[in-house]
């Protein structure tokens, strides 16, 4: 492994086990062994072991944090000869991770057949080739696969979904999920819930706090979701006004901007990071959100960011964006930069960035979408 790679890995570990998330000697082990940046895109390798969300595809598909796969490891209480379907890729890091835990047979369900080619070659790069992947909906893949006992949602549901299939579940099975009760929104997180059917066939259902997943990526659920989806907006937008003009004075003119959804989401979610100290994620977040409001304008032909370097972004971006909005976005990128090769002998202001990030984000998309 790169050295610079191995420092930062097990710093991470250190890190995970001083805050518990990691108290068992095979799930520290499997940190240990798998190689994380196997499983991202070189562009994003720089932030490889922060504890933070990394995009792994088109910088919109995420694999969970660090934290976040130890503590779905911990929860799934892996034993040899478990049959573990994982709905959604997460690149196939999370099952690499679950295959060193114990001989198990593993088996990944994803509906996007691009995501399908990306994770099989990262897990063949890997030494990872045993674990099957298999390109289908993930909502059917639970009924495909009914001797499967240990189950692991990789994106949000809604809780009545898995109180229907907690029910179809085989005895001596577990099932965990980030759950919403009836309309997902965005700003207020999931509840992670783990599903414990005994070999009895008694169900127990336990709650273990706050997380933030996407909504699971199944067009058979997004297709029931939508429908409802735009509710949203029309339950919580006083809200919304209310919330940002406490905390962010400048980004309430945003609620008035016509911005997509997902667009809107984004630029809250990186807010609500802030908010809650997680600074540098939300920088990242911010620039993500920059990113997909670039892809939103050229939707006939997005970007891949996780491509380019950075001169060849400004050389195709000249001529949608003025000169004032590739400063913006060019000095956002210094920012993200700023954190990359972060400095402990002369470490940046990261609250001053963050807050410099948030204005940037704000700036860029009053700019690019107001009338």
């Amino acid at each position: 492994m790169n050295s610079k790679f191995e420092e930062r890995k097990n710093k991470l570990i250190d890190e995970l086990l001083a805050r518990n998330y990691i108290f068992d000697a095979h799930i520290e082990a499997a940190f240990r062994k798998v190689p994380m940046e196997n499983f991202l895109p070189e562009s994003v390798q720089n932030y490889c072991y922060m504890d933070i969300p990394l995009p792994f595809y088109r910088d919109v598909r995420p694999i969970a944090a660090p934290h976040i796969n130890a503590i779905f490891l911990q929860l799934l209480q892996i034993e040899p000869g478990n049959r573990i379907l994982q709905l959604s890729s997460m690149s196939g890091y999370f099952a690499a991770l679950s295959s060193e835990i114990a001989d198990s047979e593993i088996r990944i369900v994803e509906e996007d057949p691009e995501i399908v080619q990306v994770t099989r070659a990262n897990l063949k790069r890997s030494g990872y080739d045993k674990i099957e992947v298999v390109e289908m909906d993930p909502i059917r893949a639970f009924w495909e696969f009914p001797d499967s006992n240990r189950i692991i949602f990789c994106g949000a549901v809604a809780a009545s979904i898995i109180d229907e299939l907690s029910k179809a579940m085989p005895n001596d099975s577990i099932l965990i999920a980030p759950t919403f009760p009836g309309l997902f929104n965005p700003l207020i997180g999931q509840d992670m819930i783990r599903v414990t059917k005994s070999r009895t066939g008694e169900i127990k259902m336990e709650s273990f706090g706050k997380v933030s997943f996407i909504l699971m990526q199944s067009k058979s659920f997004q297709k029931q979701t939508s429908k409802t989806q735009h509710l949203i907006y029309d339950q919580i937008e006083k809200s919304l006004e209310d919330y940002f003009q406490n905390i962010f004075p400048r980004e309430a003119p945003l609620l008035n901007l016509n911005l997509p959804e997902h667009i809107m989401e984004d630029f809250f979610a990186a807010n609500t990071l802030y908010k809650k100290d997680f600074k540098k994620a939300a920088i990242l977040q911010a620039l993500l959100t920059i990113k997909e409001a670039i892809n939103y304008v050229l939707k006939d032909a997005p970007i891949d960011f996780t491509q380019l370097k950075q001169e060849e972004v400004r050389s195709k971006l000249e001529h949608v964006l003025t000169e004032a909005q590739l400063r913006i976005f060019e000095t956002l990128l210094d920012i993200e930069s700023s954190i990359v090769n972060y400095n402990h002998q002369n470490p940046p202001n990261i609250e001053k960035l963050a807050k410099m990030a948030l204005d940037i984000a704000s700036d860029f998309l009053e700019n690019r979408f107001r009338d």
